[in-house]
């Protein structure tokens, strides 16, 4: 059974609407002090979109299971949804393939010498995994349109970022897959760091939603619910 939110109406509608195939918005910032529901607000979000939209990609990497680019590339993996409409098993392809290639591309970093051409590899080999299960005569190639979920963006290893902003958003530039991609990131609040981010990977604007606290009917309409 569905969980209402509670607060974040106006958020969680605005978003959606603004990702969904008649909106315009490419990439925004969420913003918010720890428990604020930033979270929250991205899972319904997401629930939302699958379940309004058709051909959406969902892709939202936990940080918890980050500590390089291999383990965001399979955190990614993981954690890649579609609608219910869509067939699943391009998705069980992509996960069993994707798990042969970490396996070797793990091997192959423990003798690399030179690690910009390995990350390099790696970001090429995940998109083009991708797009390999995403073959042309899937639905979900047809004006496909990810959205990529970076929560909690100020907690992202540095190499992480560095990937996503260097070899990630170099690789997809090039994808078919990726022709229509958004982006949304939640963080604490706007620091120097997430914005050389942003400056890395190229967003010209970026749209901020600060989430304000809750009324204090709210916070009682949410305590009761626990």
């Amino acid at each position: 059974m569905k969980t209402k939110i509670i607060g974040r109406e106006n958020e969680v509608s605005f978003l959606a609407r603004s990702l969904s195939s008649r909106g315009k918005l490419r990439s925004a910032l969420i913003t918010g002090p720890p428990g604020m529901g930033k979270t929250s607000l991205l899972e319904h979000m997401t629930g939302k979109i699958l379940r309004e939209e058709k051909n959406y990609l969902i892709l939202s990497p936990r940080v918890e299971d980050l500590t390089d680019p291999l383990s965001l590339c399979s955190s990614l993996t993981r954690n890649t949804r579609v609608p219910g409409g869509i067939d699943r098993s391009s998705l069980t392809e992509f996960a069993r393939e994707w798990g042969s290639q970490a396996v070797a591309l793990a091997r192959e970093a423990t003798v690399s010498t030179d690690s910009s051409k390995w990350t390099e590899k790696l970001a090429d080999s995940w998109v083009g995994t991708l797009e390999s299960s995403l073959r042309s005569d899937n639905p979900l190639m047809q004006g496909v349109t990810p959205v990529l979920i970076l929560d909690d963006l100020d907690l992202f290893p540095k190499g992480s970022l560095d990937w996503l902003a260097g070899p990630f958003n170099q690789a997809i530039r090039k994808s078919p897959v990726f022709r229509r991609a958004r982006f949304v990131f939640s963080a604490k609040k706007p620091t120097s760091a997430i914005q050389n981010f942003f400056d890395r990977f190229g967003f010209e604007k970026v749209r901020s939603i600060d989430l304000n606290p809750l009324s204090p009917s709210q916070c009682e309409k949410l305590a009761a619910r626990h």
